[in-house]
């Protein structure tokens, strides 16, 4: 057998020191092929402390500070990210690696690399300062309405997952399933979530968010602005609420003479 340092793909490490805005880079949830969760790194930010260590949009996260989190849910990883402080290891493997495993049936994690880090001193770190935000909002232009969404569960739930920055507030829309619940309420990739079930979790974090949607049951009601609508509440310093909302009520998919195995 070749040696690992034969191996055309080998997961990396990535050290990352917390700045100002953060690590820099979105954490997403997918599944994968015989249902498997995966965990992949998306929108890095430019000059931010993701991009210095080396992360690229797409790769797979496999382990948090040694620990493995594949098959864990995002909720668990953004805690394991928060516990771990201002600083926090990450194991990854690029998307053409992530193929090449999933294609033999192993473990990215059988070939990472073993050596010890070398802690980034936070002295040694650069000042970094958030990207001035380009103001979005045309002049005197109305601001859009918040969509007040209502679903009821189906039979695999409402088909959608939330997805959040690392260690911070803000959630987000994630994957929308085809033809589920949340589609038909016009939930959308993206969309930021503000209220759930009429309580505002714009300070709350994804594991709180995931525990209100669970106290509804069946019901759930949420309020949502796409992310440039969103900011231009926040700049032109209008409060979020339901009052201004559209209503959108998932409406029964059409009856079929297919039946469910």
């Amino acid at each position: 057998m070749a040696g690992e340092h034969n191996l055309l793909h080998r997961p990396r490490k990535l050290y990352l020191v917390k700045g100002p805005s953060g690590y820099g880079f979105r954490l997403g949830q997918e599944r994968l092929p015989l249902r498997r969760i995966a965990h992949f790194m998306r929108e890095v930010d430019p000059d931010s402390p993701a991009e210095g260590a080396g992360m690229q949009d797409g790769d797979r996260l496999l382990a948090v500070n040694g620990d493995p989190v594949e098959g864990l849910e995002h909720e668990d990883i953004v805690t394991r990210v928060r516990k771990s402080g201002r600083q926090v290891t990450l194991t990854a493997i690029d998307s053409q690696g992530s193929e090449f495993y999933s294609q033999l049936g192993l473990t990215p994690l059988l070939f990472s690399e073993d050596s010890d880090p070398v802690t980034p001193l936070q002295e040694e770190t650069p000042a970094l300062t958030a990207p001035p935000v380009e103001n979005l909002q045309e002049p005197q232009a109305p601001l859009a309405k918040p969509r007040l969404c209502h679903l009821e569960k189906g039979i695999a739930g409402f088909g959608f997952n939330l997805r959040s920055i690392l260690d911070e507030p803000s959630i987000f829309i994630g994957q929308v399933a085809q033809g589920s619940p949340a589609e038909r309420a016009e939930l959308r990739e993206g969309d930021v979530v503000v209220e759930v079930n009429g309580v505002n979790v714009e300070s709350e974090y994804i594991e709180d968010v995931v525990g209100r949607m669970k106290e509804g049951g069946s019901q759930l009601t949420v309020l949502v602005l796409g992310p440039v609508e969103y900011q231009q509440y926040k700049q032109s310093g209008t409060p979020i609420t339901a009052d201004l909302a559209v209503s959108k009520q998932a409406e029964k998919p059409e009856p079929s003479s297919k039946s469910f195995l």
